[in-house]
């Protein structure tokens, strides 16, 4: 029996395993390998399995899971081995399921794989309907990482204890966290799709902090605190902004290193200095926009290695 406050189930078909399971290892990278679940039974022949996977878990008032429905492109219209709609089947494992899922109180996302669409009120039996009143999100294969951090940041925001008090497993795959002033934001849009296209996955406040979040700092702290990186963007707005200085200070106290990217020629203030006395400087002032961005990723993914 699991004994963590907060959970992830994730139901899936046997087709789309291996989606699940490196979507699995991402998880558990993030939360801990005893957050994460995969139901592997009910997807055996071995015969139905005699309680729900909720009894599985022990219910208590501070204690909630969520559950993540993989539907892949044969979910819908898949057939069990006499020919019979699996979803049809009140006995299927994968259906059971998601009907315990929707009778609880438990937290629901659809995540599309492989193309999938969000199955129609028509194309599914009516308990399964009420899965569009969730929330979906899509994996792709050529943005998997930053796919799987807005599916992290909306569980995150289902369940704050997820974000509050996980302490990522020695193999998480950390952030590069983005500090930058708020004016910048065009230019650093185009900096993170760079990173995140070269597979780097970023942090940056004004996409990743949930809605509705009642405190920006702890969201930030915690973010740093999961960083593996921190590169600040300077620029003549950054310089002077308290916000990125202190973002900086929490950085230097928890041992982050950093890339200070200097984008245009603004001298830097003694506080700043005195943070980048022992780091490497990227001057890529007045260079080539896609030049001085091929150059930060190659110095990313450096750093990373090391």
């Amino acid at each position: 029996m699991l004994n963590q406050s907060d959970s992830i189930f994730i139901s899936y078909r046997e087709e789309d395993a291996a989606y699940a399971a490196r979507l699995a290892k991402a998880l558990k990278d993030r939360y801990g390998d005893k957050r994460v679940f995969i139901d592997t039974d009910l997807l055996k022949p071995a015969g139905p399995r005699t309680k729900s996977i909720f009894e599985d878990f022990e219910t208590t008032g501070d204690r909630r899971q969520i559950t993540l429905v993989l539907i892949g492109e044969d979910w819908v219209y898949g057939r069990n081995e006499r020919g019979l709609s699996r979803l049809r089947d009140p006995q299927d494992g994968v259906r059971r399921q998601i009907e315990n899922a929707l009778l609880s109180s438990y937290p629901i996302i659809s995540v599309l794989i492989r193309g999938a669409h969000l199955p129609l009120l028509d194309e599914v039996p009516p308990p399964l309907g009420a899965l569009r009143g969730y929330q979906a999100k899509v994996l792709n294969d050529d943005s998997w990482q930053s796919d799987v951090e807005v599916l992290c940041q909306a569980m995150e925001n289902l369940l704050p204890g997820l974000r509050d008090s996980v302490e990522p497993s020695p193999s998480a795959a950390r952030l590069v966290f983005v500090s930058h002033a708020n004016e910048d934001r065009a230019l650093i849009e185009k900096i993170v799709n760079k990173l995140e296209g070269g597979g780097i996955q970023c942090w940056v406040s004004y996409r990743d902090i949930p809605a509705g979040e009642g405190s920006w700092s702890r969201s930030i702290v915690t973010a740093i605190a999961r960083s593996q990186l921190m590169v600040v963007v300077l620029t003549e707005r950054s310089v002077n902004s308290k916000q990125v200085e202190r973002e900086i200070s929490i950085a230097d106290e928890g041992n982050i290193a950093f890339i200070p990217v200097h984008l245009d020629k603004a001298p830097l203030p003694e506080g700043l200095k005195y943070f980048f006395s022992m780091a490497q400087r990227l001057d890529v002032a007045g260079m080539e926009q896609s030049k001085a961005l091929d150059l930060l990723i190659t110095a990313v993914r450096k750093r990373l290695m090391n």
